[in-house]
């Protein structure tokens, strides 16, 4: 599904960022926090921020070894990306119940004083992102979602969504 028009999308650079890069490290290992048990990059600036979310089987550090996160701070973004909670160096249990998975976030956003992002959610983040997408949808600038786990969600509920969504899906 794609929704908003592609010039929205390019405007944001964030046309398919599968960018693979051999510089490692450098961004995200001057930008690594840890507040509050939670682990992240965040590289600051006054770009629009966009928020990285990952997978069950993955964790910030991937955005940071596929060159997502160098590639977006060269477009001049606020780059984030969050070690979700019991994921990576984040403490905290995994398989928060929705309510928990929204505030969770929300807690962090505000931590970060970001009001406005566009969230890239790949598979089991968009469990995550999805609810706070229905939930919050004013702190989206956009909406990414990779093979992003969507539930019971159908495809009539999420052309509802006013934010600029991007849903990539593929097969094996």
């Amino acid at each position: 599904f794609f929704f908003g028009t592609m010039s929205f999308w390019h405007g944001l650079g964030l046309c398919f960022l599968l960018v693979i890069h051999s510089a490692v490290g450098d961004v995200c290992d001057d930008h690594l926090h840890v507040v509050h048990d939670i682990t992240y990059v965040d590289t600051g600036g006054s770009g629009m921020p966009v928020l990285l979310l990952h997978g069950a089987r993955f964790t910030h550090k991937t955005w940071c070894e596929v060159g997502t996160v160098k590639t977006l701070v060269d477009s001049g973004r606020r780059v984030i990306a969050v070690d979700l909670p019991g994921f990576g160096e984040t403490r905290g249990r995994r398989g928060l119940p929705e309510e928990q998975k929204i505030k969770w976030m929300m807690q962090f956003m505000e931590h970060l004083k970001v009001s406005k992002a566009v969230i890239v959610a790949p598979s089991m983040s968009g469990t995550f992102a999805l609810p706070l997408l229905f939930h919050e949808p004013q702190l989206f600038i956009g909406y990414v979602g990779v093979a992003a786990v969507i539930g019971e969600v159908s495809p009539e509920v999420l052309r509802q969504v006013k934010v600029p969504t991007l849903l990539v899906h593929g097969q094996r």
